[in-house]
């Protein structure tokens, strides 16, 4: 019984790499990234690292080299709004807790 128990766990972790391995994480995906996003307003998963670090790319200076957090926040909510399947809700609170951060 342990040993089946071992061979079930093995194979579910094979497989479970062999489809990770198919779906990366695209950072330049506007879906792709309000679903890593979404998931860090819930908790952070390692692999959406790349799309997290583009959505906090996007930033928006004044003059003298200043941030400013309300042309990013416009810049980010308008790169989420690229993806059709993006729920507003969701896209709301990514924006609330994470669109003025200087990233």
């Amino acid at each position: 019984m342990k040993f089946y128990f071992v061979a079930v766990m093995l194979f579910c972790f094979v497989v479970n790499s062999a489809y990770a391995e198919k779906n990366k994480v695209d950072p330049n995906d506007p879906c792709d990234v309000y679903f890593c996003m979404a998931g860090m307003v819930y908790g952070n998963k390692s692999e959406c690292q790349p799309a997290i670090n583009k959505f906090f790319s996007i930033q928006s200076f004044k003059k003298h080299h200043r941030f400013n957090p309300s042309k990013t926040f416009r810049e980010r909510s308008k790169f989420l709004g690229q993806c059709s399947t993006a729920d507003p809700a969701h896209v709301s609170k990514i924006m609330s807790k994470f669109g003025r951060m200087k990233g």
